[in-house]
């Protein structure tokens, strides 16, 4: 199946319809949420979400990455594997829950702000292993569910902030809206899995281990995926103040608005990609062509967009109180790049069984992005943090990804991609679908 077939643009246009709608709402609740918080405990939210996006791998157990492969080679056996899947992912997370909770209560004691949204944001690991249902339909191509539950979701989620500015509610009661939405989608997706698959979720021991058998090659390399991406906030916090990561997250945010566009078309492209991998060879490494032509030349063109508007757009998203983030914004939306790619390398990856070089990796480009974070914002504050994400990512994606000989071949279909037939192609096949 060619990533340019009808079924597959059809797919990422239920996707977009939905995530669109969904940005929408977003963009004018986020802005009312962000003026009401203010910077400061919009950062205290937000390193409520930091520290469990460094736990999120091990909550998911990498099962985010390989549960569709598995779909595709055991068509007959979806009830058992997303059930395995699940549980095995609510045990992981229970216990990241409590892990954080504890750190908190050591690090932070005394800011009783930190630890209840940390608390309430904490549901959210829990809200997310039961997303995982929703690889199903990825797997199926049935995205318009997907895009008619995740209208729904927001919808449910929007309401409630509402509800919280109305009658201006303590900031904890915000960090708990991120998990409704993810829940939302879980609780009904699973529900209509089971009509449509008409199977029964079931757990099975064997079925865990076999999961977390091939799962197991991301776990480490997604966690310093995660120090990779996050540590800048984490210095900050510890280095600056509230301030200024919620003035950083505002920046990173924005940066990070379009990303539904990007994550759409790397959910329509993989079960392609996968598919043609074990049918023909020459059509997976076009598939992956073509995946990266289409990330590369839409991320370049939002971030020389962003570059040039970058106070504007702060100011629109975020309010005046925001808009000393620009700056950062113009320098952190170019990694943005590499976000997307990361991804896409990852199916790659799992195609070809490479997995266990991923650790190796993305560990160097930890210790590079832990050392310059160090660095950068000793003298050059939020600013230096937002290079010294840029600067890592290129070491990670490129200078690494050219120096490891076992993805090699990957890196050097990246380049490949770079020739607008491919992106061109993609285009086409939208206008058909």
């Amino acid at each position: 199946m060619k990533v340019s077939d009808k079924k597959v643009t059809k797919n990422f246009l239920w996707i977009m319809i939905g995530k669109i709608l969904q940005s929408i709402l977003g963009l004018i609740i986020n802005r009312l949420t962000a003026e009401y918080l203010g910077t400061s405990n919009y950062g205290v939210i937000n390193y409520a979400m930091t520290l469990f996006t460094f736990v999120f791998p091990l909550a998911q157990l990498g099962l985010s990455v390989v549960i569709i492969q598995d779909v595709v080679e055991n068509k007959d056996e979806d009830g058992e594997i997303f059930g395995s899947a699940i549980f095995s992912s609510l045990i992981s997370s229970a216990i990241c829950y409590i892990g954080v909770l504890a750190f908190v209560a050591i690090i932070n004691c005394g800011e009783i702000d930190v630890l209840l949204c940390c608390l309430a944001y904490g549901v959210t690991l829990f809200a997310q292993a039961l997303y995982l249902i929703t690889y199903w339909y990825q797997a199926k191509l049935l995205s318009k569910y997907l895009s008619i539950l995740s209208i729904i979701a927001y919808l449910t989620t929007t309401l409630y902030k509402v509800f919280l500015l109305i009658n201006q509610a303590e900031v904890w009661l915000f960090a708990l809206s991120y998990s409704i939405d993810y829940g939302v989608i879980a609780v009904i997706g699973i529900i209509i899995f089971k009509q449509k698959s008409r199977k029964a979720l079931t757990i099975s021991k064997v079925r865990c281990l076999q999961l977390l058998n091939k799962s197991k090659y991301f776990i480490i390399p997604n966690i310093m995926l995660t120090i990779l991406g996050q540590t800048d906030k984490l210095m900050l916090k510890w280095m600056m103040g509230n301030e200024e990561i919620g003035l950083y997250t505002a920046a990173y945010n924005c940066a990070g608005v379009l990303a539904f566009v990007f994550v759409a078309i790397i959910d329509s492209f993989r079960p392609a990609i996968l598919e043609s991998n074990k049918t023909d060879s020459g059509l997976f490494a076009e598939n992956m062509k073509s995946l990266y032509s289409v990330l590369i030349y839409l991320s370049a063109a939002v971030c020389v967009g962003y570059t040039i508007c970058s106070k504007l757009i702060i100011f629109i998203l975020y309010g005046s109180a925001y808009v000393s983030a620009s700056n950062v914004l113009k320098v952190t939306v170019w990694h943005t790049i590499f976000t997307y790619i990361g991804p896409a390398r990852d199916t790659w990856i799992l195609a070809k069984g490479r997995q266990a070089v991923l650790w190796k990796i993305n560990l160097a480009g930890a210790i590079i992005n832990v050392i310059l974070n160090i660095i950068f914002i000793h003298f050059w504050g939020i600013i230096g943090a937002a290079w010294a994400s840029v600067i890592s990512q290129v070491c990670v994606y490129i200078i690494l990804g050219l120096m490891v000989p076992s993805i090699r071949e990957c890196t050097v279909l990246m380049f490949k991609s770079v020739n607008p037939r491919y992106f061109l192609g993609f285009c086409k096949g939208i206008v058909k679908g």
